[in-house]
C-alpha cells in the first residue's frame, strides 16, 4: 500500500462540519482560521477554508511519505511475483518438448538410415576396393601340381593342359590345395578359372576357403568352409554346410567362368565373372585360411566335363 500523507487541518475542517457549531472540533477550527466573531462568520469562514482547500490553495498540502519509491518498487515485485505463481507458461515448456522431439528423430534416423562402419578387420567396402597387387602363388597344371600346390582326396586327377577329374573309382572327391595357409588377419584373394565343358548334375566343382587343412580322404572336404559350387547349371555359395540365398543366372556348357573370393578376418565376397554372388559377415575362426579347388563324383562312370584351368592367389 502507497502512503499519502493529508493536511491535518483539512481533517479538522470536515470533522468541524460535520459535528456542528459548538463542537470542540468547531471551535479549534475557527481558532485556527483567526479573527472569527460571529457564528454566521464562523459556518462562512469554515466552508470557504474547506473549498480553498480543495481547489488546492495554500491551505492543502498532500505530499508522497517517506520510502515512497521503494515501496512502490516493492509493490511492483509483489505484484509481478504474484502473477507468476499462479501459473508456469506453457510456450517455454513446449518449446523444449519440441527441441527434444527433434533430437531424438534426428538420432533415430541416425541409427537406422546412415550407414556406419563395420566393425572387425575392415568392412565389406573396404574389402571391395581393397587393390591386391601382389601375387604370391599360380597354377596352371599343366603335366603337374605345382610345388606351391598339394593333393587331397583320393579322386584321381588329371593334369594336362589344366586340372580335371578321372573315374571316381573308390573315392568319389579330390582336388588341390595350396601348400602353406595364409594368414586369418591378413586380406587375400583367390581366383579361379574353370571351363564348363559338359555340365552334369553327377560332378560337382567347388572353389573353397577352409580353415582346416585336415581333409577327408574320400570327398576332400573339411568341417569349416566357405565355397562357391557348381552342380549342373546352378551356382550356390556355401558356409560350413549351410546353402547361402543368392541370385545367380545359370551358367552354359562351353563357357569359362572366373570365380574370385575376397576375404578378411570377419568379411568375405564371391564373385562370378565381376557380377557378386554373395557378401557378408563369416565365421571360420582366427585359425589360417587353406584355400583350393575339388571335385566330387556321385558315380563311379566319367560323366561330365568341367576343368581347372588356373588358380592365383593375390595379397595387398
Amino acid at each position: 500500500m502507497l502512503e499519502i500523507k493529508t493536511n491535518p487541518f483539512d481533517e479538522l475542517l470536515a470533522e468541524a462540519l460535520r459535528a456542528g457549531p459548538g463542537s470542540a472540533a468547531w471551535r479549534e477550527a475557527v481558532a485556527q482560521l483567526g479573527t472569527v466573531t460571529e457564528a454566521a462568520d464562523e459556518y462562512q469562514a469554515l466552508l470557504s477554508a474547506r473549498e480553498n482547500l480543495e481547489s488546492g490553495k495554500p491551505y492543502r498540502s498532500v505530499r508522497a511519505g517517506a520510502g515512497f519509491t521503494r515501496k512502490v518498487m516493492d509493490g511492483l515485485d509483489h505484484q509481478d511475483t504474484g502473477r507468476a505463481s499462479r501459473g508456469i507458461p506453457t510456450a517455454p515448456i513446449i518449446a523444449v518438448l519440441a527441441v527434444i522431439g527433434i533430437i531424438c528423430a534426428l538420432g533415430w534416423l541416425g541409427i537406422h538410415l546412415v550407414p556406419r562402419p563395420e566393425s572387425g578387420h575392415g568392412g565389406l567396402s573396404e574389402l571391395a576396393n581393397t587393390y591386391f597387387s601382389t601375387q604370391i602363388a599360380e597354377a596352371t597344371f599343366d603335366g603337374s601340381i605345382p610345388a606351391s600346390w598339394r593333393q587331397i582326396g583320393g579322386l584321381p586327377l588329371e593334369f594336362h593342359d589344366g586340372l580335371r577329374p578321372g573315374a571316381a573309382g573308390q573315392s568319389p572327391g579330390g582336388g588341390v590345395v595350396l601348400a602353406t595357409p595364409l594368414p586369418a588377419d591378413e586380406p587375400f584373394a583367390f581366383e579361379a578359372q574353370l571351363r564348363i565343358a559338359h555340365s552334369s548334375d553327377a560332378l560337382v566343382a567347388q572353389v573353397f576357403v577352409s580353415s582346416t587343412g585336415d581333409f577327408s580322404q574320400d570327398r576332400a572336404t573339411s568341417s569349416h568352409e566357405l565355397l562357391w559350387t557348381c552342380r549342373g547349371k546352378a551356382q550356390e555359395v556355401v558356409l560350413d554346410g549351410r546353402v547361402l540365398p543368392i541370385t545367380s543366372p545359370p551358367l552354359h556348357d562351353g563357357s569359362t567362368v572366373q570365380v574370385r573370393i575376397l576375404m578378411n578376418l570377419t568379411r568375405a565376397i564371391v564373385e562370378v565373372d565381376g557380377q557378386r554372388l554373395w557378401a557378408g559377415p563369416y565365421d571360420l575362426g582366427a585359425d589360417p585360411r587353406w584355400l583350393g579347388v575339388r571335385f566330387i563324383r556321385s558315380g563311379s562312370a566319367r560323366s561330365g566335363g568341367i576343368e581347372l584351368r588356373s588358380a592365383k592367389v593375390f595379397k595387398r
